[in-house]
């Protein structure tokens, strides 16, 4: 009996057809290169972009897999830093393509039905490439972030194990619990939900004769030689030059003690807010996706079965343990990128028992997916420069010497970034009010400010806050928001950019100018960034509000609908706004959003118009946001 033919292998991994994966792969790589960001990028972005350059060290666990191999990146010949590290993630997550097609081939039946027709041949690689092209998986692949490279470690290693279950032969299990390793040195539960996912396939073979302990020392050895970049955390420990976070105290830092406020859930709230993500996930598309490839899956072979469902409880759980949810927050995209890997496997798997059916159904669940909003043509990623226009004249607005207090992520990392990174304004001291409760915070600030006086870091928060200021009341002030301004114990006033105490004949000034190109970031942001959208409208909603407390109508009116696309603006009357200054509290709203939305911005427009007089260009903005979707707009009709 002759053996059969090995199969052709890419990266270590057997496909069914090498030519269909590498096309896959080129297709998705040109793609998301074209499409990714090129600049500095918001929220963890900018940490994340900032430790990596630097040599630093980023929030628990770390990430050091991805610190490191982002050193390298930020200083690729040819390249500026950032594009380097945008690509970061941009190529590995197209090298998903290959785990997900490996996957794929061993999660068919046995033997695979042979496939006669050259276009259904390619029918796999189209799921695969149309998977990694979904908006949900475009967003953490095309920005500074860690998912992509923990996504293809964790299917990397699952689809080894596969491999090695379908031959039952150890060969290949280190290098899986290599791969384990790696995943979870750069994200470890995205580690983990694969180690939980492919383990009863795994105990399933060693019942049918795989050998227990080579398999088992294999696995074990290659996953603790994959956990060694978590070495780097411990070399970089203590340093003051660059940011480490809580690196004099690696005990809370590992406890994620910085965190301790999103702990604490019952199961009820957790089971809320499982079903809020599932809510949010079905109207944008991802959740029936996944729920398609978990069916798909239910066919698959040697108890390949549960890795969509595994994968996807383990993910939806650690979204639903955190106190502070929200069901739009970006990262919970990045995650969901592994049993996003593992339903595109099973889809692409049913194309062996579905030839006649394989290309017209695979190129119609490419166009559904592809064709989510933002759709694979509107996207505009590439020319957004939204964090660093938002920081870069904030930070050169302030006086010498003087105090930043900020709160929000978008402007949090981006200002550190171009401090510490660029170089960028080193006298301006700036405060990040959410790591104010930490020492390490401050231990950072004072090296990094020899000149400012020491203070006391015992006590409350405020209280902390208000020494340090009353300690330097020399240095101007600007602040974020009014309850970080109460902190200071000083007078404000509303500045072209935020709150400050060095206030001119005039500090609104300018202010018009500052408005106005708030509303182009927006409009040049459109439809095909939703992430910088939404910053765009917190921003315009925080600046309305402080200007509506001053009695400044038409300004904040233009603040209020600077956050909002000019589409979906209503038409607006030419008269001057005059309203009383606010008293009573902005209301709160229904549904938590974790940046901010239009569609509130033009509620408050309403509010506001209302006041003024003007009911029916109130009404207007009412139905605007209603047709957006705000609850508390369609309760108003």
């Amino acid at each position: 009996m002759t053996e059969a033919p090995a199969p052709p292998t890419a990266l270590g991994l057997p496909l069914a057809d090498i030519r269909a994966a590498w096309a896959a792969f080129l297709v998705v790589l040109v793609y998301l290169v074209a499409t990714m960001q090129r600049d500095l990028g918001l929220l963890d972005s900018a940490e994340l972009a900032m430790v990596a350059q630097s040599g630093g060290l980023g929030h628990p666990t770390g990430q050091p897999l991805h610190t490191m191999l982002g050193w390298l990146f930020a200083r690729l010949p040819g390249l500026t830093p950032l594009f380097g590290l945008n690509l970061l993630s941009a190529l590995p997550a197209a090298l998903c393509v290959f785990p997900i097609l490996s996957l794929a081939r061993s999660m068919a039946t046995e033997p695979p039905a042979p496939v006669s027709t050259r276009a259904a041949r390619f029918a796999p690689a189209i799921t695969a490439a149309a998977f990694l092209l979904h908006p949900s998986v475009w967003e953490p692949a095309t920005r500074v972030e860690v998912y992509a490279l923990a996504a293809f470690c964790a299917l990397w290693a699952v689809a080894r194990v596969a491999a090695s279950l379908v031959s039952q032969r150890p060969r290949g299990l280190f290098a899986a619990g290599l791969a384990f390793g790696f995943a979870a040195s750069a994200n470890p539960f995205m580690g983990v939900a694969a180690a939980l996912a492919i383990t009863p396939a795994l105990l399933l073979a060693l019942r049918r004769g795989l050998p227990l302990p080579s398999s088992a020392v294999r696995i074990v050895a290659g996953g603790l030689a994959g956990l060694l970049p978590y070495a780097y955390v411990f070399a970089v420990a203590g340093r003051t030059d660059v940011f480490v976070w809580e690196g004099d105290d690696l005990a809370r830092y590992f406890s994620g003690a910085d965190y301790a406020h999103n702990r604490g859930q019952t199961l009820v709230d957790m089971l809320s807010h499982a079903w809020d993500w599932a809510v949010a996930a079905t109207e944008t598309g991802h959740l029936p996706w996944l729920l398609a490839g978990a069916g798909a899956g239910l066919a698959a072979r040697r108890g390949l079965s549960l890795l969509t469902p595994v994968t996807l409880a383990f993910c939806v759980y650690v979204f639903a343990l955190n106190v502070i949810f929200f069901a739009d927050n970006p990262d919970y995209l990045g995650y969901l990128m592994l049993p996003s890997g593992c339903a595109a496997a099973a889809l692409a798997a049913l194309w062996s028992r579905t030839e006649r059916l394989a290309l017209p159904v695979s190129l119609s669940l490419a166009a559904l997916l592809c064709l989510q909003p933002p759709a694979l043509y509107a996207r505009t990623r590439p020319s957004d420069t939204v964090a660093r226009a938002l920081t870069e004249p904030l930070l050169d607005a302030v006086p010498p010497d003087g105090v930043l207090l900020v709160e929000s992520d978008h402007y949090a990392f981006p200002l550190l970034y171009l401090q510490r990174v660029e170089g960028r304004r080193a006298d301006v001291v700036i405060l990040i009010d959410g790591l104010l409760d930490s020492s390490w915070y401050w231990r950072l600030t004072y090296a990094w400010h020899p000149a400012l006086r020491g203070i006391e870091l015992g006590g409350t928060h405020a209280a902390r806050v208000g020494r340090f200021f009353a300690a330097h009341p020399e240095r101007a002030i600007f602040a974020e928001r009014g309850p970080l301004a109460g902190l200071a114990g000083r007078p404000f006033c509303v500045g072209p950019h935020m709150l400050q105490t060095q206030c001119g004949a005039d500090p609104m000034a300018d202010a018009g100018t500052e408005t106005r190109r708030l509303a182009e970031l927006q409009a040049q942001a459109g439809p095909g960034a939703p992430l910088t959208e939404n910053v765009l409208a917190a921003v315009g909603a925080v600046r309305g509000e402080l200007l509506w407390h001053m009695g400044r109508g038409t300004e904040a009116l233009a603040a209020f609908l600077a956050g909002v696309r000019p589409e979906l603006r209503p038409a607006m009357p030419d008269a001057p706004l005059e309203v009383p200054p606010l008293r009573a509290p902005l209301p709160e709203w229904r549904a938590p959003v974790m940046l901010g939305e239009p569609a509130r911005n033009l509620f408050l427009a309403a509010m506001l118009l209302d006041a003024g007089g003007q009911g029916e260009a109130a009404d207007a903005h009412v139905r605007a946001a209603a047709d957006l979707g705000l609850p508390e707009a369609s309760s108003d009709r």
